[in-house]
């Protein structure tokens, strides 16, 4: 596997994107042998020039939390962020929204991965009789798997069109906020055809058979 396009595979990626033949975009981008993360940010771009910009932000964040960090990467995030006219909302976020959104953006396995190395490396200075240092690491397992378990029924989306957010399950309760194009949510709670939107709180109330986009 690479994780790194060759001049010639980039060349050939471009004008198949400047014909719009999707489908052999597709095939082209599926034989490459490349690293997934660079796989997700190559689908990304090809999304973005189809104007589909929720769903290339979606795989660009997938990618970076699967370890593509770079500058690019990130500088493409924000673009995208900026177009849809949620990034100066989301850095208006809590350190809570913040965490919760970006914990449910990682793979599903991040936080128990995390535990298991902090009990693996507690046991460890166990045996070496540092009870002290395994003490605190083991507050590391329980923080981690914690989070896991009260987050773990969390689902979060990203939203794709603007919905109105309204006080109850029911368009005769007041509206209260417009939810933007792109800006991911978490529900937590349903209603026959509505849900409920807990987080980010700024949005906190009921919309109607959304239109979402599974992280």
């Amino acid at each position: 596997m690479r994780d790194t396009l060759k001049d010639q595979e980039q060349i050939q990626l471009t004008a198949l994107i400047e014909k719009k033949a999707w489908k052999d975009v597709d095939d082209f981008l599926n034989g490459l042998q490349l690293e997934k993360p660079l796989k997700l940010y190559n689908k990304a771009f090809v999304y973005y020039h189809r104007e589909k910009p929720i769903q290339a932000l979606r795989l660009l964040e997938k990618a970076k939390y699967s370890g593509y960090l770079s500058e690019n990467s990130t500088n493409a995030i924000n673009m995208i962020k900026e177009e849809l006219e949620i990034l100066h909302i989301e850095n208006e976020f809590s350190l809570l929204e913040k965490s919760l959104l970006g914990i449910k953006s990682m793979p599903t396995d991040f936080a128990p991965a995390v535990g298991s190395v902090f009990l693996i490396t507690a046991l460890g200075f166990v045996f070496l009789r540092k009870y002290i240092i395994a003490s605190f690491l083991s507050l590391g397992v329980i923080g981690a798997f914690g989070v896991s378990l009260y987050i773990g029924n969390y689902k979060m989306f990203y939203n794709l069109e603007k919905e109105t957010v309204y006080k109850g399950p029911s368009k005769i309760f007041e509206p209260v906020q417009i939810l933007p194009r792109g800006l991911k949510v978490i529900f937590t709670k349903s209603d026959a055809d509505w849900k409920y939107i807990e987080y980010p709180s700024a949005y906190q109330g009921w919309v109607y058979q959304p239109k979402v986009l599974n992280k």
